[in-house]
């Protein structure tokens, strides 16, 4: 009754988010799908959510698990048991270990780095020791024929890499991006999200016309803060 009365304030939307906890709580999973409504995103009722959906008839919401495990935090506790059932079903697989390992190290989250390096067989286990490499020296880089091989983890290792050099000397790091640029394979977004950053090093370290001239032959990458 309050939560009609009351629909879209304050307390209504407080009530239903501890009303929703307390029933997953309780695994009172048809009332919480009566209570549930899409306003509610955040990762722990969505978990539950997930978990209410297999128990009242869709096992197959299990897939949708992947997206609230592979991200660059830890997520709460309330996720932990259909991580594990998620998991225990063989649903797990490599590519997502890796995805998370990368998300991770670039939300800088080392220790749920390691904790993704624990999971992994190689050749992944392999890529995560070169990728920490080059993460904590990005010189290693100026030796090209180290990173000759033409694979999406060896490339988000390059790139990676190529934005931390930036933050040391720009003008280098956009030398040698080039460089890999002409015999790799990028894919655009991270093409466009690398030479972002090294423009916009170019900028802080005193080379304006340099990031500038280099705008002007892309029009991908003359975002409003950049250009700003």
């Amino acid at each position: 009754q309050f939560l009609t009365t009351y629909r879209g304030s304050l307390l209504a939307e407080r009530l239903q988010a501890n009303l929703l906890s307390s029933l997953a709580v309780n695994q009172k999973w048809q009332d919480f799908m009566r209570y549930y409504s899409a306003d509610f995103n955040s990762a722990e009722i969505q978990c539950h959510l997930i978990n209410a959906k297999i128990a009242t008839g869709n096992p197959a919401a299990l897939d949708e698990t992947a997206a609230l495990w592979d991200v660059g935090k830890e997520q709460p506790e309330a996720c932990n048991n259909l991580f594990k059932r998620w998991r225990v079903a063989g649903k797990l697989n490599q590519t997502l270990v890796w995805s998370r390992f990368i998300k991770a190290m670039n939300n800088k989250k080392p220790e749920l780095g390691k904790q993704m390096q624990l999971l992994m067989v190689e050749p992944y286990a392999e890529y995560a020791k070169v990728f920490l490499k080059v993460d904590a020296k990005p010189e290693l880089l100026k030796t090209h024929q180290l990173f000759l091989q033409q694979s999406l983890p060896m490339q988000q290792i390059i790139a990676n890499g190529i934005t931390k050099l930036a933050s040391k000397d720009a003008k280098e790091a956009l030398k040698h991006w080039e460089m890999y640029e002409a015999q790799q394979l990028f894919g655009d977004d991270m093409t466009r999200d690398t030479k972002l950053v090294i423009l916009k090093q170019l900028v802080k370290q005193g080379f304006p016309e340099a990031a500038q001239q280099f705008i002007s032959q892309s029009y991908a990458l003359r975002e409003t803060s950049l250009v700003e």
